[in-house]
């Protein structure tokens, strides 16, 4: 609940920023996650086909760990595929959620205080 609420409140914050090409950036991700997520329920209702959804779920997790490589290699860590794996295949739905709850909750409370 507390994961949840901070990141209401991080993502109700995201108007504010000053640097547009962040703001792009952030919108990106959200939106790609967002559609990502719709085709994969459109794809379990039967509206889209199995096989463009599976191309872009592999598109997307062939980007994201080649990009998450150079990143851990900078910073000299290591991340195990499974743990790679289990975080890409929530995070969309995740994101998509958080997208509606900052959507439809006009005010949210933090550290025991009701924000708006």
């Amino acid at each position: 609940k507390e994961l949840i609420a901070q990141r209401i409140r991080w993502g109700s914050k995201n108007h504010a920023l000053k640097d547009t090409g962040l703001q792009i950036a952030l919108g990106v991700i959200v939106l790609f996650n967002v559609l990502l997520s719709l085709i994969t329920l459109l794809c379990i209702f039967g509206m889209i086909s199995l096989h463009w959804v599976l191309f872009i779920w592999l598109s997307k997790l062939i980007v994201d760990f080649i990009y998450l490589k150079i990143m851990a290699s900078f910073y000299s860590i290591r991340v195990p595929i499974v743990n790679f794996l289990l975080c890409a295949l929530i995070y969309p739905f995740y994101l998509f959620y958080i997208s509606v709850m900052i959507l439809i909750t006009p005010s949210y409370e933090w550290k025991g205080r009701k924000v708006s």
